[in-house]
């Protein structure tokens, strides 16, 4: 499992990306891949997940699980 913390976040497309300490490129994510239960993605919030790819063949983490509540209290709404 690798570790990182989400970065940006779109709740109207339910989409994202997380960070990963000492990597330059964000790693996309789904919601489908969510695995915090009714909880919304937060910004900041350290997660758990594997790389795997989509039905089309591209890069994403999956099976994001938080591990961590977010750095700071900050609403998700659109693209941040």
């Amino acid at each position: 499992m690798r570790t990182g913390y989400i970065n940006r976040y779109n709740v109207e497309r339910g989409f994202g990306w997380i960070k990963v300490e000492g990597q330059l490129l964000l790693e996309f994510f789904h919601v489908s891949q969510w695995g915090g239960g009714n909880d919304i993605p937060q910004l900041g919030q350290m997660v758990e997940f594997e790389m795997g790819t989509d039905r089309k063949g591209r890069m994403q983490a999956m099976k994001v699980t938080p591990v961590a509540p977010a750095m700071a209290e900050t609403a998700v709404s659109g693209v941040k």
